[in-house]
């Protein structure tokens, strides 16, 4: 265009220039060679008039270029301005058919694409426009990466964000990755973002949202906390941050925002809250609360698998295992399949279904789709255990230190199965680790102490009963463990009186009545008087049958080697005989090598005493017995001997080493989906024609006095000279 001078501007008329402009405008809208539409609506005629409008405020700027590619162009920008990108589109298509060469207009079609979601008309119009210099590369480089994101093409668009560094890029990028499930990378890119802007609370929001999905919870927590105004109400973000905070173990902070939800006007958010104060009231055993909110919950959606859920887990903690079902069953066909499915196997254990419990559980497993929490593992290593399977009840047991290694319930599991093995050295570190976790380590240090026993480490064992004793004086197991010790350390008198409180703490333990029994046997030995040790030996076989009568669990055949016992002590050699041979081990081996002996039959006693020894070499009372027939001195055993013909025989000590159950059972948190952060905006910029030259320094000054005119959204525009 030829260039207006500026005194030459001074002359011309104003009202002059206005009346021509509305002359051309109108010229332009009723002939069809300019028409966009032939039928043009009310709304189009609105837009006619607020063009008008524009072109009289904006005249000499925009609408005075005597080429018509360059009206187009300026006409179309007005429809873009007035959210009209449809017949934009169809201006710069005419634009571009007067002359095919201008970039500027080519730039703004793209844009104009973009923004109606013709993606490929896009990517082809930005990958010409990238060989451009005249254009900002970086914005190029956005645009046809936001056109192959909005095409589906992620894998290209992260390609072209990663040649250029900005805001963009790394936000969107993360986004992309997002959607591609590679949770990892996006919240690496969505970190990157926030070093261009740290405060932006998009950024921090989906930021958040990644580390929550990463497990990262406690740092989700800081990150959204940033996102905040805790000027504004946001009830979203602050149901997130409750929910964070109870998944995270938080309870008080949870509580504190259900609180303020509950009270919501909006019914979504009321209802979530009330969720959220059961869940919390679960957590901390305060089962009648979390009731009361469930069924606030229930009252209003019968069908909320979760709050169903909670009303399960109420009733399981509580013993309510019928209750417990019939919710389970409703969470279950509500959606909850497997977190149901889960609970109706601890259900069943819990019954004494451990056939059923195992069949739940084990089909789970061989799905795939289990994921179990630590109290679950620790319940099916006990159901497998009560089964008889302890190898796969071990590899429950390391699954739930896996889960978690901070309880001390697994490691106590784990030295009891050490413990049955004989391998005592590995009991006592398990144990010990327990009661460094433990909060009620007198259990621990009871089966520490058993651990000592079997060691022959009496005064250490002692120490740890008596240190149980202190910690709970009503501890039965303390108590019969204590005595058992003073028996050992020859301390009979105090070892009756010390199994008497062990009787008196817990009169139904058979366990106590064995070791009376065994400590009155001892004591028989001791007797001079004859009578008073038949009365002794007596009142064992009394104590014996009084654990029989309140045992009927497989230990029940341990009895008898030690009733045999008492009737050789007796001299009731046959009747002796029959009870021990009722089970064949290295103890009642070496026990039947005694009675052989004692019946003449040498030969046989050495027989079964290498028996015994074979059985375990540790065995101590078999080699004792087998020095003491060849002469040969006798090496330290249970007692240190002194006599050289004294015969060393076993009884069984009872001592409780049993798996606990655990009082009360948490399942794994259900998380909850967050609301991902949402794209940036798109913004666009645009490029108009002026209708004079002018120097450019003075486009510069006036491109900084005048930013809205030059660059921004889709109000504003980037405008070219020619």
């Amino acid at each position: 265009m030829k260039s207006i001078k500026p005194n030459q501007m001074k002359k011309l008329n104003p009202i002059k220039i206005k009346c021509t402009l509305i002359t051309l405008l109108i010229f332009i809208f009723v002939n069809p060679v300019f028409c966009i539409n032939s039928d043009t609506s009310g709304r189009e005629n609105t837009v006619v008039y607020e063009l008008l409008a524009a072109s009289i405020k904006k005249g000499t700027q925009f609408f005075t270029c005597k080429e018509r590619f360059m009206v187009f162009n300026n006409l179309a920008l007005q429809y873009v301005n007035h959210k009209d990108p449809s017949n934009a589109e169809k201006l710069l298509i005419k634009s571009l058919e007067k002359n095919p060469y201008d970039n500027n207009v080519l730039f703004n079609l793209a844009n104009v694409y973009l923004k109606r979601n013709k993606n490929q008309q896009a990517i082809d119009l930005f990958e010409i426009l990238e060989y451009d210099p005249s254009f900002d590369k970086d914005y190029i480089k956005l645009k046809l990466a936001q056109a192959h994101e909005q095409a589906g093409n992620y894998e290209r668009a992260l390609a072209i964000y990663n040649t250029f560094n900005s805001f963009e890029s790394s936000y969107n990028s993360s986004v992309i990755l997002r959607k591609m499930g590679n949770y990892s990378d996006a919240l690496n890119k969505a970190k990157e973002a926030l070093v261009y802007k740290k405060n932006n609370k998009k950024a921090l929001y989906h930021c958040a949202t990644l580390l929550y999905v990463n497990k990262d919870i406690e740092d989700a927590i800081h990150y959204l906390k940033r996102s905040m105004d805790f000027k504004k109400t946001n009830p979203s973000k602050m149901l997130q941050l409750g929910k964070m905070y109870l998944e995270n173990g938080n309870y008080k902070n949870a509580r504190k925002i259900f609180e303020v939800l509950k009270n919501s006007k909006e019914d979504e958010h009321q209802l979530e809250a009330l969720l959220g104060l059961s869940r919390v009231d679960l957590y901390e055993n305060n089962y009648e609360v979390s009731m009361h909110h469930a069924q606030l919950v229930l009252d209003v959606d019968p069908k909320n698998a979760i709050a169903n859920k909670v009303m399960a887990e109420n009733y399981l903690n509580i013993k309510q295992y019928n209750k417990a079902k019939q919710y389970y069953e409703s969470a279950f066909n509500a959606g909850l399949e497997q977190e149901a499915l889960i609970g109706k196997a601890i259900v069943e254990h819990k019954t004494g279904n451990v056939l059923a419990s195992k069949l739940i559980y084990s089909q789970l497993i061989e799905e795939g789709v289990a994921d179990f929490s630590y109290d679950t593992y620790m319940v099916m290593a006990l159901n497998e255990h009560l089964l008889g399977n302890d190898q796969q009840s071990e590899k429950f047991i390391k699954s739930a230190i896996q889960k978690d290694n901070k309880r001390a319930e697994a490691y106590g599991y784990q030295a009891k199965f050490d413990f049955e093995r004989m391998n005592f050295n590995s009991a006592l570190n398990n144990y010990k680790k327990a009661i460094k976790l433990a909060n009620n380590k007198k259990v621990y240090l009871v089966k520490l102490a058993n651990c000592y026993v079997q060691l022959d480490k009496f005064k250490k064992a002692f120490e740890l009963f008596d240190n149980a004793i202190k910690q709970d004086p009503t501890y039965a197991k303390a108590y019969t463990g204590k005595a058992m010790c003073l028996l050992k350390l020859g301390e009979y008198n105090e070892a009756e009186e010390v199994i008497e409180q062990a009787i008196v703490a817990a009169p139904n333990e058979p366990f106590n009545y064995m070791n009376k029994s065994y400590i009155l046997a001892h004591a028989a030995d001791e007797e001079v008087d004859s009578s008073e040790r038949q009365q002794k030996l007596l009142e064992a076989v009394d104590m014996i049958n009084k654990a029989i009568e309140l045992d009927t669990t497989k230990m029940r055949k341990y009895y008898d080697n030690n009733m045999g016992l008492v009737y050789m002590q007796m001299n009731e050699l046959d009747t002796a005989w029959k009870l021990i041979i009722q089970d064949t081990n290295m103890v009642t081996i070496n026990n039947m090598g005694i009675i052989q002996e004692l019946l003449g039959n040498e030969s046989e006693a050495i027989g079964y005493y290498q028996s015994s020894v074979t059985a375990d070499r540790g065995y101590m009372e078999p080699k004792n017995n087998l020095n003491r027939l060849m002469g040969k001195r006798s090496v330290y055993g249970v007692f240190n001997p002194e006599d050289a013909n004294k015969k060393w025989r076993t009884y069984w000590i009872f001592l409780r080493n049993d798996l606990m159950e655990l009082k009360s059972h948490q399942f794994n948190k259900i998380g909850f989906e967050p609301q991902w952060a949402e794209k940036l905006p798109s913004t666009y910029k645009y490029m108009a024609f002026k209708s004079k030259k002018v120097k450019k320094e003075k486009v510069k000054k006036h491109r900084n006095n005048n930013p809205s005119l030059y660059e921004g959204d889709n109000n504003g525009y980037s405008c070219s000279k020619l």
